[in-house]
């Protein structure tokens, strides 16, 4: 028994080394070799500090854990006290809201059509109003930043100072988790309640509830009542990137027959035990989802995943019923202010688009093309092989793709999904010869141009 083992070494590594496509090429950033390293200098460079990339834990421990050898079991996360100024973040709300609105009612619309001279100040007024919808969104983030000061107004750090909560409750006595199914889907979302959807990861991963974000499914069954959303539900993230796995999401609305895939959890809250609200806002602080990187599982931090089993013994520091219930009223009254900011926005997008009609014509080519263009990448299939690609060789909806992926990234684009669509047509069209890539010595990169 003197060769049995002690203690066992763990390293984290982010990814293999390859793209996670069909190809699996080799990336620039090949961890491997530095792993190897790690490896055999090992006992020379024993790291105590398990927020270190490499440490030993013992067998004894590991025994403990009922041999889990998940490396997020055993690491270290750091974390840092959260400061927002709740006085400050009110005033900056309120002077904000108060500028925004005088600029909209200093707002002069055109309502009849102009000659080209005044197209000049046409073209400002577009500007102003796509400068005072930036205004409105950067307002509703300091509204996100106002619930994470509330909360820890109320309840302070719910890792820092967990001795401030009196109970400790494991999440299964709090809520009924439901996993989702793998249905058979359509690439493109619903156009109707009528018809039954899934959810795609981006319908949560954002922190707010999108239901628009959503596939057709084609399974021709009676879905389970486990499967389907409902007003109060908790949605939660258990298979994703390290950084996204466990994004929790509130269901504040009523909605019809949205089904969850086996990639996201539903809880709901068992009636009297906890406030759905709070627990979403819980779930979602900064080092509380640090915490619960512990119960991650999977080899890579492209794969983490949380299994239902130890969610249920996952600890919920639980203030009073009373508490929850004030701090909910203070997130629905802010959820109000928000919902009345996103109105501004969408007022000020119709009288854009009012504009953009009556007064600039010629524009609504390249409009009419971004819209077709979203339309027809929510019918390609990132994993297919048999996508129809004819329906991109329209030369505005050309120029549009280019211009949007000659950004380089992916935030021009509603969500990932959308992007990597984006991305899978443009290299089926350079293959098919519709598009070419070009040398530009000026700029000394590759860029993609009609063919």
């Amino acid at each position: 028994m003197s060769d049995a083992t002690s203690q066992v070494w763990f390293y984290d590594i982010a990814n293999d080394g390859y793209t996670t496509d069909k190809n699996r090429r080799r990336t620039k950033e090949f961890p491997l070799p530095e792993a190897v390293k790690a490896f055999r200098e090992r006992h020379r460079n024993v790291q105590k500090n398990r927020t270190a990339k490499s440490f030993f834990v013992s067998i004894k421990e590991i025994e403990a854990n009922n041999w889990n050898l998940t490396y997020n079991r055993y690491k270290d996360f750091k974390y840092e006290r959260q400061q927002y100024d709740l006085d400050e973040i009110t005033e900056k709300i309120t002077r904000a809201d108060r500028e925004i609105k005088q600029q909209i009612d200093e707002l002069h619309l055109p309502m009849h059509q102009s000659d080209m001279s005044e197209q000049h100040d046409i073209v400002i007024l577009l500007g102003r109003l796509q400068a005072i919808t930036g205004q409105i969104e950067e307002n509703i983030q300091l509204l996100v930043d106002l619930k994470k000061a509330r909360f820890l107004q109320y309840f302070g750090d719910p890792v820092l100072d967990e001795k401030k909560f009196k109970q400790m409750v494991p999440l299964r006595e709090l809520v009924n988790i439901y996993g989702g199914k793998n249905f058979k889907t359509r690439p493109e979302a619903r156009q109707s309640e009528d018809e039954w959807a899934v959810l795609t990861q981006t319908a949560v991963t954002r922190r707010e509830f999108d239901s628009g974000q959503n596939k057709i499914c084609i399974e021709e069954k009676h879905y389970n009542y486990r499967h389907q959303v409902k007003k109060g539900d908790i949605l939660f993230s258990r298979k994703n990137t390290l950084s996204l796995v466990g994004t929790t999401v509130y269901v504040y609305e009523e909605t019809r027959r949205l089904l969850i895939p086996d990639t996201i959890l539903r809880f709901e809250c068992k009636p009297g035990e906890i406030s759905g609200i709070y627990l979403t806002t819980l779930l979602n602080d900064g080092n509380f989802r640090k915490k619960l990187r512990n119960y991650t599982a999977g080899t890579l931090q492209s794969m983490a995943n949380i299994a239902v089993t130890n969610l249920n013994n996952f600890n919920i520091p639980c203030p009073a019923p009373e508490q929850q219930k004030q701090f909910e009223e203070i997130i629905l009254a802010i959820r109000q202010v928000e919902q009345d900011m996103r109105q501004q926005i969408s007022q000020l997008r119709r009288w854009e688009e009012t504009i953009v009609d009556k007064i600039l014509p010629e524009i609504r080519e390249t409009d009419g093309a971004e819209a077709e263009l979203t339309t027809l990448l929510h019918t390609i299939d990132p994993e297919s092989d048999k996508n129809d690609y004819t329906p991109f060789d329209e030369k505005p909806i050309l120029r549009v793709l280019i211009r949007k992926i000659d950004q380089a990234n992916n935030e021009i684009f509603p969500n990932m999904d959308t992007y990597n669509r984006a991305r899978r047509v443009v290299f089926a069209l350079l293959k098919k010869g519709s598009l070419a890539q070009v040398y530009n010595e000026e700029n000394k990169r590759m860029e993609i141009h009609i063919a």
